[in-house]
């Protein structure tokens, strides 16, 4: 059996791999994720499908997840202290700091906790920014 990138990186390095449990949809599937490795990585090279992902950079919030067990590194991630408290990681930029459990494409929760208070407050005003003027409501 080929070893894979992450593998040949760990025994290089003698680094920790954590088991991270990701919950997609009714499907659940354990992978070995490095404690250098974004658990993003890790989902694309076992291949799993149907996992949203866009920007990699811990912005776009589209590879939100919910923690259910165990502890991650969130880096310099995009995310409001009061999303991470409820749980919510960006698989992009979110490493292991022990086994854990994951529940994938949370994307909409996610973005309501961190955005949802502000488009209230905002509702029915008018964006005049270039943005607003762009890709505002009409």
């Amino acid at each position: 059996m080929a070893r894979t990138r992450a593998a040949a990186r760990r025994g290089a390095l003698d680094m920790k791999a954590y088991t991270v449990e990701v919950v997609i949809g009714k499907k659940t599937q354990k992978l070995s994720v490095e404690e250098d490795q974004n658990i993003l990585e890790a989902i694309e090279e076992a291949g799993i499908e149907g996992v949203d992902s866009s920007c990699r950079a811990g912005v776009c919030m589209t590879c939100s997840a919910r923690i259910v067990s165990g502890k991650v590194e969130q880096g310099d991630a995009a995310l409001a202290d009061e999303a991470a408290r409820e749980g919510f990681i960006l698989t992009c930029s979110a490493m292991p700091r022990s086994d854990c459990k994951i529940e994938l494409n949370q994307f909409e929760d996610a973005y309501e906790m961190q955005y949802g208070k502000y488009e209230e407050v905002n509702q029915g005003r008018t964006d005049d920014s270039l943005f607003g003027r762009m890709f505002g409501k009409k």
